[in-house]
């Protein structure tokens, strides 16, 4: 799965393992980015 994060990044996301591999265009925090990608799936991957 591609997304694209504010325009600033692409990641993809793979869920089934919980990971996010990003490509960063710019100055972001990778892991501030990658909390943030994975705060809304957080009840998903505890169930």
């Amino acid at each position: 799965m591609l997304e694209s994060v504010d325009g600033v990044a692409k990641c993809d996301v793979d869920f089934s393992k919980s990971t996010a591999t990003c490509t960063l265009d710019g100055a972001v925090d990778a892991q501030s980015l990658i909390a943030a990608l994975k705060e809304p799936y957080k009840g998903a991957l505890v169930q």
